[in-house]
């Protein structure tokens, strides 16, 4: 499904629902019942708004039981009813990766800086952008690779939302693969904080070399170097740096060193 259609959603949910696939049929009635949607079409078949509701009495009634919630649990998604889901969102998606390109670079950008200021403070020295900003760009661009093929968060399970935790209040479903705009971006966000992880953790670790060769030729000692270099790593790792509208992180969260086998040697 190329592009996300109600009639298309419809005759794929009455499907799953001859077949005794509920939670599938659930899902394709939710989408079709999504307002705004994405991208509507022209011509397309009318929504029917007592599909979704009647299903979910039905399945009530007969105690049709519900996917299973934590991680890894749940129930595998049918591969038509995820393409229906990929359809749905690409519109969305594509609105939100020039937002996910900026954050990047953003974040390259304050991380760099970051570990300027520590060198500063350690070294009452100066070390230039230009020093590290190659590295910055680098990091930036891998991000830009990542986000330019990414197809979207992965939905491989249904799951049930827990109300307490996320107020659903644009679907009867819930489904935790029907979101509306906002949530769906912050499901984006979350997905590219986890590749923040990774790839931060090879940037700090050819941040920190770059410094640890400028420390060869300014501390000429071994056991000064060593020195220095100990004190460096203690701010670096004590370092807050503050994001828009956030509160302030540590420069090198724990789980950035952990998420990359370089940064672990280090």
């Amino acid at each position: 499904m190329e592009k996300f259609t109600i009639t298309e959603a419809y005759r794929l949910g009455d499907e799953f629902y001859r077949t005794n696939k509920l939670i599938a049929a659930e899902a394709c009635y939710a989408f079709a019942e999504m307002k705004p949607l994405p991208m509507p079409q022209v011509g397309d078949a009318p929504v029917d708004a007592n599909k979704l509701s009647n299903l979910i009495k039905y399945r009530k009634s007969i105690n049709h039981p519900l996917p299973s919630k934590g991680k890894g649990k749940g129930t595998d998604i049918p591969p038509e009813c995820l393409k229906m889901i990929q359809a749905f969102y690409n519109p969305w998606l594509q609105q939100i990766k020039p937002d996910m390109s900026k954050r990047s670079d953003e974040h390259a950008q304050r991380r760099m800086k970051g570990v300027i200021e520590v060198f500063e403070v350690v070294t009452h020295d100066k070390l230039g952008h230009l020093v590290l900003d190659d590295i910055a760009k680098a990091n930036h661009l891998q991000q830009i690779d990542k986000i330019k093929n990414w197809n979207g968060p992965s939905f491989g399970k249904f799951q049930i939302r827990d109300n307490q935790k996320m107020k659903n209040n644009f679907s009867l479903s819930r489904l935790t693969v029907v979101l509306d705009f906002k949530n769906y971006r912050k499901r984006c966000r979350n997905s590219q904080e986890d590749w923040f992880k990774a790839i931060d953790g090879k940037f700090f670790a050819q941040c920190l070399n770059k410094v640890y060769q400028i420390f060869v030729d300014k501390f000429p000692d071994e056991r000064q170097r060593e020195f220095m270099g100990i004190v460096f790593l203690k701010f670096v790792l004590d370092k807050y740096i503050q994001f828009p509208s956030a509160s302030a992180k540590l420069l090198v969260p724990a789980g950035t060193i952990f998420a990359n086998k370089t940064g672990q040697e280090l």
